[in-house]
């Protein structure tokens, strides 16, 4: 309703700035002789001739302000998709018992590389997160993060299958495969 976003992000700064002449004037108790009083809002401060973000711009906006995404998700046919090929929702591993084989997808929210101490091998540790925002974090130890590194990218959707760890009061998968999301069975 406010229009397009992008140009009102460029005129963001023209337009503080007029409301800031504006009050400055009026603190003043400077009016205009010949015309009204202007509005710092007028279309012509707003409008531009440049083309609004896409709607995947728009939802990156969207968790970067506010943690989540709102509307949508960039990737939701894909997460809607897993559900069938998946053995367990995020929501329902904190009911399982340590060590239960599980196969659980998402897209990876974060990954944090490290070198382990005794052999400087390279893993490293997942959040992996559903359209619903929750999310379970993932160990990848040495050998399976060399076989499966070119999969843990950001924002892309897989899929894991290993055991559940409980011992921190929080569950974590321990991945010992990991595989990207086919969809040519659809």
């Amino acid at each position: 309703c406010f229009g397009n976003r992008a140009n009102l992000l460029i005129a963001f700064p023209e337009i503080v700035s007029s409301i800031h002449k504006c009050k400055k004037q009026n603190d003043a108790g400077q009016t205009s002789l010949f015309t009204d009083s202007e509005d710092p809002l007028s279309a012509k401060a707003i409008s531009r001739d440049v083309s609004d973000f896409s709607s995947n711009e728009k939802l990156a906006f969207e968790k970067e302000f506010l943690g989540l995404y709102l509307t949508s998700h960039p990737q939701l046919s894909n997460l809607m998709f897993l559900k069938s090929i998946i053995s367990h929702e995020i929501e329902l591993l904190e009911g399982e018992k340590e060590g239960t084989k599980v196969k659980i997808g998402g897209i990876i929210e974060s990954a944090r590389r490290i070198f382990t101490k005794r052999n400087n091998n390279e893993m490293a540790f997942l959040v992996i997160g559903n359209e619903k925002g929750l999310s379970i974090e993932c160990v990848v130890f040495p050998r399976i993060f060399q076989q499966h590194k070119s999969l843990l990218v950001r924002d892309s959707v897989i899929v894991i299958e290993g055991y559940l760890d409980t011992k921190n009061d929080k569950p974590t998968i321990i991945a010992e495969r990991i595989s990207a999301i086919n969809r040519k069975y659809e």
